[in-house]
Parts: structure tokens; sequence; C-alpha cells
């Protein structure tokens, strides 16, 4: 069992509470072993980045400093946002001991452990499909997805930008369809599966937002699908 340390983000401990039961559901099946957070707040999304970008970086870096003293290699993530945010408030502290140093001095202030022994962000999506948890999926998806033709909606926030992210290639991504496959559906190719679904902008651009929405929901119809899956629940 690969040990973790287990970041719900807000929408699963509240609008999404099905995604946190089903992930704790099945982790112990895929190889993993959860170490769930707690005393632990919303990644900001995009918009706290945008306004206030050093309560952002504090912000998420109290949750990266909560999950390295649990002492796991690894911080799993079950939403593309969060995974964006904190792995980029990550790399700037990974890469500016100075900018390190003084964020830990302001948590310490509220009792927050220091950031020392650094840790990996990834979407539980990564850690399933790079190891053996497909193959694991695939002996115990016993209902299974026979029969049923499936579209992989990535969305934009796990996948660009590379730098940051970086798993697989942006434009050709293959995990999801791993995972469909391993479950016995059909995984259906469509070009909008990488595109954005709108949500950062549906505050202040509800048309523009809705427009990139129907996008792909209109290409995974066309192409036959009988349902679309993504690994984000704000997507």
């Amino acid at each position: 069992m690969k040990r973790v340390a287990y970041y719900t983000g807000c929408l699963a401990a509240l609008s999404a509470k099905e995604l946190n039961s089903s992930t704790k559901a099945l982790a112990p099946r895929v190889g993993l072993e959860l170490v769930e957070l707690e005393s632990v707040t919303c990644c900001g999304a995009g918009d706290i980045h945008e306004a206030e970008p050093d309560y952002y970086l504090h912000l998420n870096a109290r949750i990266l400093a909560y999950g390295a003293a649990t002492g796991a290699e690894t911080l799993m993530t079950i939403c593309n946002v969060c995974t964006l945010n904190l792995r980029q408030a990550n790399f700037q502290l990974l890469n500016d001991p100075e900018l390190r140093a003084r964020v830990n001095t302001n948590l310490a202030t509220v009792g927050v452990p220091p950031y020392e022994d650094d840790i990996e962000v990834k979407h539980l999506l990564w850690l399933i499909v790079e190891d053996d948890g497909a193959e694991r999926l695939r002996k115990v998806a016993h209902k299974g997805l026979k029969g049923l033709k499936i579209a992989p909606f990535y969305g934009c926030q796990i996948l660009r930008p590379s730098k940051l992210l970086g798993f697989e290639d942006p434009d050709r991504p293959w995990s999801l369809e791993a995972i469909i496959e391993a479950c016995g559906g059909e995984a259906i190719d469509y070009p909008a599966k990488i595109k954005c679904c709108g949500f950062p902008i549906i505050q202040a651009r509800e048309d523009v937002a809705m427009g990139e929405l129907i996008q792909p929901i209109e290409q995974a119809s066309e192409a036959g699908a009988d349902a679309m899956v993504t690994p984000c629940p704000l997507c």
C-alpha cells in the first residue's frame, strides 16, 4: 500500500460528498492508504490567487505543511483546480528558499508546522495509472462499464500549464482512457476533451462560459457517448 496525505478540498466535503466517499472506498482497492488532512481550508481556486497572491501562497503553503507533517511523500488531490493551485504554490516555495522561510515564519505564528520536508502533489487519477492501479481496478470493477461508450473530459487545469503539471502530454492525454478501459468501457475520442469547461469565467462572463461548456457536451454526444467522466468536481 502506498501511504498518501489526502486533501479533500472544499467541494468534496460539501456539495460533492459522493466524491469523497467514493475516493475512500476506491483507495484501498487500488493500493492507496489515505491519511486524511484535518484543519485545512479551500485552496482558494483562482479567485484568491488573482486578488491576493501572497495570501493565496500562504493558504496553500499551510495545506502543504500539514501534508508534509504526516510523513507521506505525496499529497493526493481529487480536483483539477486544487492540483494546479497546490503544485503552483509548491513550485514557488521549493525554488525560493527565502520565500519559503518567510512563509514558514508567518505560518508558525498561527501554530502551523513548518513546511520543511518536501511533498509532491498528485491527482488521484495520476496515482492510479502511474503504478499498477489500473490493473488493480480492472480486477475489482466487477460490475464495470461493459457495453457503455464513455467520453473522457479532462478540462484544462489538470493538463496546463504543462511546466507545473506535466504528467502527460496536454494535447494527447491518456490517463482517463486507461481508467475507462480498465473498468470495461469504450473510451470515445473527441477534440474538445482537453478544453476548458468555462468555470473560471462563469461569474464574470456566464454567456462565454456556457459557450465553452456546450462544445464538449455536443461533441461527446455526436460521437455516441453514453456518459462523460471528468477528474474535476468543478467541471
